[in-house]
């Protein structure tokens, strides 16, 4: 290569100029690719859960309705970040105004073991948690029910 400055990684080797916009450009796709995958996933498994969601797949993230309420949104805006699955969830009462409302982020390392479907499972547990929250009082006895958004601290 040429004898100009170069960039070393935390692995050791040396990048030079030329190779630094090549490695972006991978490094970039690679990262648009899983963020692709991730959505396209959280979209199979919420229209695959007991009760099923009926869902449509976005550029960013996937919009979700709930099958058992009216009128009942979810839109999952997701991607990959700093190493992590980041899905930002909404809730609505309506298609057209997706981010009515943000319930909470969920955030998973990508590279831990299984982290796909750890992420779907605190997903879920967060919509299913919302879904009881936002659906008939009737037959809970206390007046007021609060909303406790567990992951807000990742």
């Amino acid at each position: 290569m040429t004898g100009g400055r170069s960039w070393r990684s935390p692995s050791g080797r040396n990048f030079y100029p030329e190779e630094i916009s090549w490695v972006i450009t991978a490094w970039s796709i690679a990262t648009k690719k899983s963020s692709v995958e991730v959505i396209h996933g959280q979209l199979q498994h919420f229209t695959n859960t007991v009760p099923p969601c009926r869902g449509m797949q976005l550029p960013d993230g996937v919009l979700l309705r709930h099958t058992l309420s009216p009128s009942l949104y979810f839109y999952l805006r997701t991607k990959i970040e700093d190493g992590k699955i980041k899905s930002r969830v909404f809730a609505s009462d309506s298609p057209y105004d997706r981010q009515k409302a943000e319930i909470s982020e969920v955030s998973t390392p990508m590279f831990d073991a299984e982290a796909d479907q750890v992420h779907m499972e605190k997903l879920e547990r967060l919509i299913r948690e919302w879904v009881d929250f936002v659906g008939d009082a009737n037959h809970t006895e206390r007046d007021f029910q609060s909303f406790v958004m567990n992951d807000r601290s990742e």
